[in-house]
């Protein structure tokens, strides 16, 4: 029976790909099978809207759509556009070009399903040809169910023509339909050397960390839960690296696209990196708009002193206000509780605004944090760890549009989560680290100091690439499944409901900001199999949404709903099967993945490139089966 298309996503059949696009976005959000009580008829509904927009969003498939209907799409029986090219296959493996199409009813389908479906492609069963053109290894010697060996004539991509993907990937746009204005489509136009700027803010922070800080003052700062981080030590950030992985982070899912697959920056990473809590309350609150007189008032009762009317920017005290004040001012034995409880929110506020969540301009913080901070005994029940995840990757998600060129953020996460996980770009340490960390607080169960502070000892880079965007690219490209380190940590010594927590697919809240955590998209790194996940809906209203233009909001009033659905956090906690010793393979997913990816960044043809390194290599990419 006939398909209408354009019926199922409710358009007309001259809508524009823009509209395609809202329409399926619009009815995906409604017909997705987690929302509906009957999962069967939504299941089906969501797979019939899926197919209409990969058939709809793709101009050479609607081309040959609108002229032959849905049964020209189905293998062959129709030629293609001229730009798309035959590519036939004998029994024997032998591929060879054709004027005419064969077409068998018989065994067509089973074909299809070996090189397009859900068990297609695994990480050990790709090969192509050097022209283009993919190929799947269960055509070569006949089908492995045995079927009859006649000739099968398939329709595949082989040129990077308008509309179509690139020849690096991805194959089906369905899941990173933002290809076109992310940044690796920049690389691919030769712009090999651009490197986003990071803009730091925690250099005053360090600067009073190492003139020394009072034990009572510390003591206050690890129940707030921050101490963790100064534990961890200050650090270079390596522009070069950050550039490479932004490269591969996908607004549309929060992960990165590696070769071996999907990885992200999750709570797990967060807590027991920094150590910051990860359970809790939400960061949020009213973002108030006060006169400056009113806000050096505030600041004298939370903080201790009054700023000069020069320090304030708005909303925002300047970082210098903050360090001046704790140099000149000196916390001893004599010290009084509310002496040492101001001094400690400005620490404290500086470490927020310097490492946690650093404003963009790098230079001063949002008072509107110290509204969390006026209740010491209270600071530590706020999801910390989840606002410095959203943060993170709200700043990813902007920085990988084209045009970019700096990033801010918690990047000592991104980088020492990249150091502690990809071999092949990981720095040797020196000394014995097995000692670290050395216990787990039996409160929150996170490690005593964190992770994190592995890293704070003498380390060399004699062995991993360094200062090269294109190299640290091109071993990226070029990473094997063993140079990933799917899981890091000994996570049988941290508390069983915060381990639970790490694979929630809740929402992260930081005001405004609101972003969503993925673990259904990375299930490896919790040791857990990995399974083909559903599509992202998160919808780009979110990444629209800024505190801009909206003086006196009430955050949590404003995203009650979401709240509501953080709440339910421990409903939505991702459940697989775990696997023990030799991991078990995962064809399907990879098979799957392989289509919606981009595993390759750098450019293939680097004829004009005349100086410095040259990355890329055809043979290699023939080899994995894209070229």
């Amino acid at each position: 029976m006939a398909i209408d298309y354009y019926s199922v996503l409710e358009l007309s059949r001259n809508a524009t790909n823009d509209e395609v696009k809202k329409a399926y976005r619009r009815l995906a959000m409604i017909w997705h099978p987690d929302k509906h009580l009957n999962k069967q008829e939504a299941e089906a509904k969501f797979k019939q809207i899926s197919e209409a927009y990969n058939v709809l969003s793709e101009p050479e498939k609607r081309q040959i759509y609108d002229s032959y209907g849905d049964g020209g799409l189905r293998p062959c029986q129709f030629p293609p556009p001229p730009h798309v090219a035959r590519v036939g296959f004998s029994s024997k493996g032998q591929q060879h070009s054709s004027p005419h199409f064969v077409f068998s009813p018989g065994y067509i389908d089973a074909v299809n399903a070996e090189i397009f479906g859900d068990s297609s492609c695994g990480n050990d069963s790709c090969s192509g040809s050097s022209n283009g053109h993919f190929r799947s290894p269960a055509v070569d010697g006949g089908l492995k169910n045995g079927g009859p060996k006649q000739e099968a004539w398939f329709l595949v991509n082989a040129t990077d023509g308008p509309g179509m993907a690139s020849s690096s990937g991805p194959m089906d746009t369905s899941v990173l339909y933002l290809q076109h204005s992310h940044i690796s489509s920049a690389v691919l136009k030769n712009n090999l050397d651009s490197v986003l700027r990071v803009r730091r803010s925690d250099n005053l922070i360090w600067d009073l960390y190492d003139r020394g800080i009072h034990p009572r003052v510390c003591s206050r700062l690890q129940h707030m839960g921050f101490f963790g981080i100064l534990q961890c030590g200050n650090h270079i950030f390596n522009n070069h690296l950050i550039t490479a992985l932004v490269e591969r982070w996908r607004r549309e899912t929060h992960t990165f696209h590696l070769r071996v697959g999907e990885a992200t920056i999750t709570l797990q990473d967060v807590s027991l990196i920094w150590g910051l809590n990860v359970d809790g309350l939400p960061v949020t609150g009213t973002d108030d708009c006060h006169k400056v007189n009113e806000w050096q008032q505030y600041c004298f009762e939370w903080l201790g002193f009054v700023p000069l009317i020069t320090q304030f920017k708005g909303a925002h005290l300047l970082m210098t206000a903050l360090h001046d004040h704790c140099i000149k001012t000196l916390v001893d034995d004599d010290s009084t509780e509310l002496q040492v409880s101001q001094y400690s929110r400005c620490v404290a506020l500086m470490i927020i605004g310097g490492c946690m969540l650093p404003d963009s301009e790098g230079s001063s913080v949002k008072l509107l944090y110290l509204q969390l901070l006026q209740n010491i005994d209270q600071v530590h029940e706020y999801s910390w760890g989840s606002a410095v995840l959203a943060f993170l990757y709200r700043e990813l998600c902007n920085a990988s549009i084209i045009g970019k060129d700096q990033i801010a953020g918690p990047l000592y996460l991104l980088q020492v989560w990249a150091w502690s996980r990809i071999t092949s770009i990981s720095p040797d340490r020196w000394g014995n680290c097995s000692s670290m960390p050395e216990h787990v607080d039996d409160v929150n169960g996170l490690p005593i100091p964190p992770y994190g502070a592995r890293w704070k000892r003498v380390f060399t880079r004699t062995h991993a690439p360094n200062h090269s965007v294109r190299i640290i690219r091109d071993v990226l490209d070029k990473m094997e499944d063993d140079q990933f380190k799917w899981t890091v940590y000994d996570v049988q010594s941290h508390g069983e409901h915060v381990n639970g927590l790490w694979r929630s697919t809740c929402p992260l809240i930081c005001f405004d900001i609101v972003e969503m955590h993925r673990p259904d998209r990375v299930l490896r790194q919790f040791g857990m199999r990995q399974s083909i996940p559903h599509v992202a809906l998160d919808g780009d209203q979110l990444h629209d949404l800024s505190r801009r233009g909206r003086r006196n909001q009430n955050w949590a009033n404003f995203h009650r709903q979401i709240i509501r659905a953080w709440e339910n956090r421990y409903n939505l906690v991702m459940e697989s099967s775990f696997h023990h010793g030799v991991r078990p393979t995962e064809k399907d997913y990879m098979g799957w993945y392989e289509r919606i990816t981009r595993r390759f960044i750098s450019p293939s043809d680097l004829s004009d490139v005349e100086y410095g390194y040259r990355p890329g290599d055809a043979h290699f990419r023939s080899f994995v089966g894209f070229l």
